[in-house]
């Protein structure tokens, strides 16, 4: 779910989402599963529209955060055959931690 606001008199702007991801198993017994879990992402933004440039039609800036809270999630699981853990398969893998962007759009 993804809530977004822009105000367009000064082109300032943000959005603030929530990712669901509901747990799945990882075998064929359906004893080896992955938990569920939320991650929530911000993004603020500033919209300028440029005038007599005829290269460059707007600029847009933008900082964003990723995972906010940090939370420890599987990004990614590989399917096995059995419920056994052992050293020699991996069957899950760890998703990004908190994560910090910043950019620009450059419209032309």
């Amino acid at each position: 779910m993804k809530a977004a606001y822009d105000h367009a008199a000064t082109g300032l702007g943000g959005w603030f989402e929530g990712s669901w991801v509901d747990s799945f198993f990882v075998n064929n017994n359906n004893t080896l599963g992955t938990p569920a879990y939320l991650l929530f992402n911000a993004n603020l933004h500033h919209f300028y529209r440029t005038h007599n440039n005829r290269y460059v039609k707007f600029i847009k800036t933008y900082v964003e955060v990723d995972n906010i809270f940090d939370k420890a999630y599987v990004a990614w699981a590989q399917p096995v055959a059995d419920s056994v853990a052992d050293a020699n398969k991996q069957a899950f893998w760890g998703g990004m931690g908190r994560a910090f962007y910043t950019g620009v759009t450059l419209g032309f």
